[in-house]
């Protein structure tokens, strides 16, 4: 996977979860500046990939656990 293509995808991960940057870079364990930086191609290494990528998914199922049921329609 193209770095554009997995940072595109954290991106949109975020944003459909209401994952902030601030959130998903505490929880990688590095600061916002650096996730910042890294989402945007200029650094990173496949090890710092993964930390970013295991720490979004643990936020998705935080997000999941914690969001509301959805409403019912009546059709």
């Amino acid at each position: 996977m193209a770095v554009e293509d997995w940072t595109a995808d954290v991106v949109g991960r975020m944003h459909k979860s209401r994952i902030t940057g601030k959130m998903l870079a505490a929880e990688s364990g590095i600061t916002a500046a650096y996730l910042s930086t890294v989402l945007n191609g200029h650094k990173g290494t496949p090890g710092t990939r993964e930390k970013i990528i295991a720490a979004l998914k643990r936020l998705e199922q935080k997000a999941q656990d914690t969001a509301p049921p959805p409403e019912e329609v009546d059709v």
